[in-house]
């Protein structure tokens, strides 16, 4: 049973140790590296405090704040490494 596993494991060592230099081949030998930046956006729910106008069972007017919530956009920049 052990050795079954460790007979799997080192499969699986291969295979991954394969798999990165058939990553690594892709790029050709000395081909220069650069990181680009690249910039997404994503909508968040922001809160907020309004003021609001409400009226009591005379009809007489008070303020009170209530928390709503607005989209906003926000940019999220990341950092992709770029070889030719």
């Amino acid at each position: 049973m052990f050795r079954q596993k460790l007979l799997q494991l080192g499969c699986a060592a291969v295979v991954a140790v394969g798999a990165l230099f058939a990553s690594q081949a892709n790029v050709q030998a000395g081909a220069p590296c650069h990181y680009k930046k690249v910039v997404s956006y994503v909508t968040k729910q922001v809160p907020y405090e309004a003021r609001m106008v409400g009226y009591d069972h005379c009809g007489q007017p008070y303020h009170y704040y209530a928390t709503k919530y607005r989209a906003e956009r926000v940019a999220v920049v990341q950092w992709v490494k770029v070889c030719y």
